[in-house]
Order: structure tokens, then sequence, then C-alpha cells
């Protein structure tokens, strides 16, 4: 099971940036990367990967709210949903302007 407190606790230091999560010791943490090599635009395969890594908290997270609902706990697992909804709408956004990108680099206009 993931632990989301990791997840969600840990930041990046100065002058690093968080470039989706990695496996370190059986735990997911974020990828800290120097920010004067992080090129702008990752890659569609890696942000859906991100995606679906935020999706699977999601769900451990909402699983164990339901056992710890009515409990102190549980507001814990309510303020660690709307992190990770949050995360969530990054990476949305972040594929959509990919994806958009993709296609503008193929010169091909799309209709909504």
């Amino acid at each position: 099971m993931i632990k989301l407190s990791n997840i969600l606790e840990e930041a990046c230091w100065t002058g690093y940036k968080q470039i989706g999560m990695k496996d370190k010791g059986g735990k997911q943490v974020p990828n800290c990367v120097p920010e004067s090599i992080v090129k702008e635009g990752r890659s569609v395969k890696s942000i859906q990967s991100d995606f679906n890594k935020t999706i699977l908290a999601i769900q451990s997270e909402l699983a164990a709210f339901k056992v710890s609902k009515g409990t102190p706990k549980a507001q814990t697992h309510v303020e660690n949903l709307k992190k990770l909804n949050a995360i969530k709408n990054k990476l949305e956004n972040e594929l959509e302007d990919s994806v958009s990108s993709l296609y503008k680099d193929a010169e091909l206009k799309i209709e909504d």
C-alpha cells in the first residue's frame, strides 16, 4: 500500500523541481531533479504514468478513509484526498497541454 504521508509531506530542496514520483526503499517519493536540467514539456507517457500513480493513491486513500470514517483519523484522509485531487487536476491539465502541443507540432487542427 502506498504511504501517502511520504508522498504529500516531502518537498524538493531549493533549486530542485519535482518531476513525478519514484520508488525508494519500497516507498514512493518525489523525483527531485536540479532545475537547471529540467526540460519543459514532459512526454505524454511520463505524465500518464504519474496520473495513474495518483489515481492509485486516491483509491488507497479512499479505502483508508472508509475504514477510519467517524474517527479523528478520517480528517487526515480528507486532507490527503484534497491534496491528491489537486495533483490529479494538475496532471490532467499537463496532459491536455502536452497532447495539444503534439497536435500543434503535427500542424493538425482539432475541433472542440
